[in-house]
C-alpha cells in the first residue's frame, strides 16, 4: 500500500506543512496493524509540486 501525503501551496506558504502532513500521517494510519505498517510505503509529494517541476 502507498499512502501519499502533502501539503498545498497555500498551506505552505502559511508555515503549516508539518502541522498538514502530520494530520494526514495521524487519521490515514489510525488502526493500522503491525501487519498494515509491514505492507505500507509513505510517499510525501506536496501537491503543489505535482506536475509543476517546482521544488
Amino acid at each position: 500500500v502507498i499512502f501519499c501525503v502533502g501539503e498545498t501551496l497555500e498551506q505552505r506558504e502559511r508555515s503549516e506543512a508539518h502541522a498538514v502532513v502530520e494530520s494526514q500521517l495521524k487519521i490515514g494510519l489510525e488502526g493500522l496493524n503491525a501487519i498494515g505498517l509491514e505492507k505500507l510505503i509513505v510517499a510525501y509529494e506536496p501537491v503543489w509540486a505535482i506536475g509543476t517541476g517546482k521544488t
